[in-house]
């Protein structure tokens, strides 16, 4: 019996002993779980709080891209809707001319009815949102002065400013709140978490409002703080905004005999017409080196918008704003109000178009300057292997072709019709003798060409509509079915093709002053120094504000340097480098956790240390670029390392974590003196 009850008696022991253990073993691995969980909470924070302020950064500077693009936006969608809407109802109009050629005709009518397609389908999504502009004033968004207060997105640039600037100031708080809550252990009350150091003391600077103009100009960090291996910002590191140029080497001179083509002297007063495509002759270049370079948020917005508006010519997308000047008008508009944030930039004016089909097609008086500025026409240019006047003209579609290759061709349902609005008059001035004196004159007809262009014919086949047509040679041209010519000893011989442009009137912009962003004082010099210009018509409209309107500032009224202006937080780089030593002061951090270790079966017996601990490392980093612009920074854990440093901070910390933690000063210590006393074994323990 008494064997049987010492035999019972160790058998307790062993059996608490391994409940114990097993108990103990659990406890250990959640701790170290916690102080895992806590480390990855903690780092994880900052550098969430980090990605948040560059966001914040790189938003403000977007929103200030939007600023002059949606400011310029009314301006460049009513000009538009006034000039397609006049261009749509000129061609309609003009539709009527009989060229002698049936096939003609009908590609020329087919072209026309696209073009008119086109152009219908751009006042469909240009008057709507014209309208939308009318009745909805864009200030009250795009101005910091707006009509009824500070504009809607400079409130939101104040409250991105103010979102960051409240991060980081609470940012140690806010960390070490995650830090414990990230290190919480199920069932474990007594459990305690802190990160070291206690304060995350992240260095940063809140920097001042022109800080965003190399980012919005250029996408490039500010000055002292970009660097091409290390700061290059989230421009080019993370969105790829980048425009690639290439340098050659090699290349000898080239020969421009293209297809051979020869018109003879002949003159392109229209324009387009057969052109030389260099071919052979020389080395080929070789490209040595290809560089890029990025570009900021202004210039990604207005290129979205580019996006749409040729989306038909990249990817035969659906119905666009290609044949208008839109683009154009919001770029100089945009570019305007750029300039005047950062450039001091003096006040622009903005040339309204007003177009009349009603105006003669000859000006009154051919020798007086002109009171118009531009004129409208519409061109569709025919190469042909045979002559118009030729049975076989365009009988077979490989004999002619259109002359330019151009965004249509006629396959994705455009029109091979060009619309043209050159500036003044559309026809040259040719000179003659007069009395022995040669004056030189405007003119006033098309067919008055002969004059200037002997070899040409220009004929009259409508209204509004001219033929206007020469033979040239070419030594090939595949696309009317002219391959090359040889002669007895191997020479390519020149052969006959012709060239047919179908010309229809559209009208003249009765402003003075071509549509266009311009500057008053300069555009009165200019006029003044053109002959072919009215001056005074040119002041006037300038005076008239249903010609000519200011492109207004949204910038009115802010002072940048002013401490409620916007401006992004970044690290104080003097301190936060990429060395090793910064980031081991800042963006490293330790994770303790600790419990009541008692044991929970016959602890009179079982005794131990009154606390377990467990600790884990992480560390912050950005692989991208260093800087509060590149919303990439993470957190990872890694090995500890430098024990006798941490145990350090936290003996300088101490008296800092009971109000930051929920822990006691007495916890602290007793935590401190087994830090403390584990030193000897800390490198073996560590290292295992």
């Amino acid at each position: 019996m008494v064997i049987v009850l010492l035999a019972l008696l160790l058998l307790a022991g062993l059996v608490a002993y391994v409940f114990n253990s097993g108990r103990q073993t659990a406890r250990r691995v959640a701790m170290q779980n916690a102080a895992d969980a806590a480390a990855a909470a903690g780092s994880g924070w900052v550098a969430r709080s980090l990605n948040l302020v560059a966001m914040n950064n790189v938003a403000i500077s977007r929103h200030l891209a939007t600023v002059n693009v949606l400011d310029s936006a009314p301006t460049a969608t009513h000009s538009a809707n006034l000039e397609q809407t006049f261009l749509h109802d000129a061609m309609q109009q003009g539709r009527s001319w009989n060229t002698g050629s049936g096939r003609l005709d009908a590609v020329a009518y087919q072209n026309a009815d696209l073009l008119l397609a086109e152009l219908q389908a751009e006042v469909a999504m240009l008057d709507p949102v014209d309208q939308m502009f009318q009745a909805n004033d864009v200030r009250r968004m795009t101005h910091y002065n707006a009509p009824d207060g500070r504009g809607r997105l400079w409130e939101a640039m104040q409250s991105l400013d103010e979102l960051s600037q409240t991060t980081m100031e609470n940012l140690a708080v806010l960390t070490q709140l995650n830090t414990t809550r990230g290190g919480q252990v199920a069932d474990e009350e007594d459990a305690r978490c802190l990160l070291l150091p206690a304060v995350a003391d992240v260095p940063w600077q809140r920097r001042t409002f022109n800080d965003f103009k190399r980012p919005v100009k250029q996408g490039l960090l500010p000055q002292d703080v970009d660097d091409k291996t290390t700061n290059r910002g989230p421009y080019d590191t993370l969105f790829g905004w980048r425009d690639f140029q290439n340098e050659y080497s090699g290349g000898g001179d080239r020969q421009r005999i293209s297809q051979g083509t020869q018109t003879g002297g002949i003159g392109r007063p229209f324009g387009g017409g057969p052109g030389d495509r260099s071919t052979g002759g020389g080395e080929p270049r070789t490209i040595t080196r290809r560089t890029y370079r990025t570009f900021g948020t202004q210039s990604w917005a207005l290129r979205r918008m580019s996006d749409f508006v040729y989306a038909r010519r990249n990817n035969g997308g659906p119905d666009n704003l290609e044949e208008s000047r839109f683009n154009t008008w919001l770029r100089q508009l945009a570019g305007t109000k750029l300039g005047y944030c950062w450039d001091r930039l003096s006040p622009r004016m903005f040339a309204i178009p007003r177009w009349d089909a009603a105006y003669p097609a000859v000006p009154a008086n051919v020798q007086s300057p002109l009171p118009f500025s531009e004129t409208a026409y519409f061109r569709l240019d025919i190469k042909s292997k045979y002559a118009r006047t030729d049975g076989r003209f365009m009988t077979d579609d490989g004999t002619w072709a259109y002359s330019q290759f151009n965004r249509a061709q006629g396959t994705r349902g455009d029109s091979a019709f060009t619309i043209n609005r050159p500036t003044g008059w559309w026809l040259p001035r040719y000179t003659v003798n007069i009395n022995g004196q040669r004056v030189t004159q405007r003119m006033t007809q098309p067919t008055q060409l002969s004059l200037i262009e002997p070899r040409a014919t220009t004929t009259q086949i409508g209204p509004k509509a001219w033929l206007y047509e020469y033979p040239y040679t070419v030594l090939y041209d595949y696309d009317i079915d002219l391959p090359p010519l040889l002669d007895a000893d191997g020479n390519m011989v020149p052969q006959d093709a012709y060239f047919v442009q179908l010309v229809v009137f559209g009208g003249v912009n009765t402003n003075p002053i071509p549509a266009k962003v311009f500057e008053a004082a300069a555009e009165r010099n200019a006029a003044a120094r053109d002959s072919d210009r009215d001056a005074g018509a040119v002041g006037s409209a300038i005076a008239d504000s249903s010609l000519t309107e200011s492109v207004q500032n949204p910038y009115a009224g802010f002072n940048p340097s002013a401490s409620s202006a916007p401006a992004p937080i970044d690290l104080n780089h003097t301190e936060v480098k990429t060395d090793e030593d910064s980031r081991r002061a800042y963006l490293t951090f330790l994770a303790v956790a600790q419990r009541k270790s008692s044991p929970s079966m016959w602890p009179s017996r079982f005794g131990g240390a009154e606390r377990s601990v467990a600790m884990a490392q992480a560390e912050v980093f950005n692989n991208h670029s260093w800087d509060l612009w590149t919303q990439a920074w993470s957190s990872q854990l890694d090995v500890i390392e430098d024990y006798d440093a941490w145990v350090e901070v936290l003996r300088k910390d101490a008296p800092t974590l009971p109000t930051l933690t929920d822990m006691t000063d007495e916890q602290i210590e007793v935590l401190l003196t087994r830090l403390d006393a584990g030193k000897a074994l800390a490198e073996p323990m560590l290292g295992h």
